[in-house]
């Protein structure tokens, strides 16, 4: 369990992170850098991102830390970057903003120390949903062989099912797999109740 949660917490951590960064730019300087980010959101979404995985492994040799900065930078452009650039839209028409603008605050100052604090019940809502979206990748890429080598659940499934578990004792395989999916659903459940508490407005939708 160790091993696995903190795979999900290091990419969940850095994609939430360069996520609101690269929103907060775009939505700030606007231009062809706003309307860049929404098209390559929705190139992203249509991206097989397992499939890209599991090829850059079999045919570049690529080993399995690089496939993770891989699937990490193309998170970065998934779902929680719309979600940070609809609110920090909102936190740009802000008197406060424009109080900034007047006194004469440089972009970098707005954008890290007055629009990004904004969005932060959002970040940390975001962060904890996408955790168990990361275990479950290392957990699927070992079914395509692919290894990190650490002992997490996915290498006690995929040992126990190659050696017969499947046939003699089922509970080396029901174990861990059911202890991966409580973690998961226990994420979520977490994510959700924490948006509900940092962004009271849900409440009344």
């Amino acid at each position: 369990m160790p091993f696995a949660l903190i795979i999900g917490l290091f990419g969940s951590l850095v994609t939430t992170i360069l996520s609101m960064t690269l929103a907060a730019t775009g939505v700030w300087f606007g231009g062809w850098v706003d309307d860049l980010i929404p098209r390559l959101t929705e190139a992203n979404l249509v991206l097989l991102i397992l499939m890209i995985s599991v090829l850059a492994y079999a045919y570049l040799g690529i080993s399995i830390w690089l496939i993770f900065i891989i699937v990490i930078l193309l998170n970065v452009f998934g779902a929680p970057l719309k979600s940070f650039q609809s609110v920090l839209l909102q936190v740009r028409e802000s008197p406060y903003i424009e109080a900034s603008r007047a006194y004469g605050a440089s972009s970098y100052r707005i954008i890290m120390k007055y629009m990004v604090p904004r969005i932060i019940p959002v970040l940390v809502s975001q962060l904890v949903i996408l955790i168990p979206s990361f275990v479950f990748l290392e957990a699927t890429l070992r079914l395509f062989n692919i290894s990190t080598g650490l002992p997490t659940w996915r290498t006690v499934i995929f040992q126990a099912a190659s050696k017969g578990a499947l046939y003699g004792s089922r509970y080396w395989v029901l174990g861990p797999l059911i202890l991966l999916l409580l973690s998961g659903f226990a994420f979520s459940l977490c994510g959700s109740a924490l948006e509900k508490i940092l962004n009271p407005r849900l409440l009344d939708e």
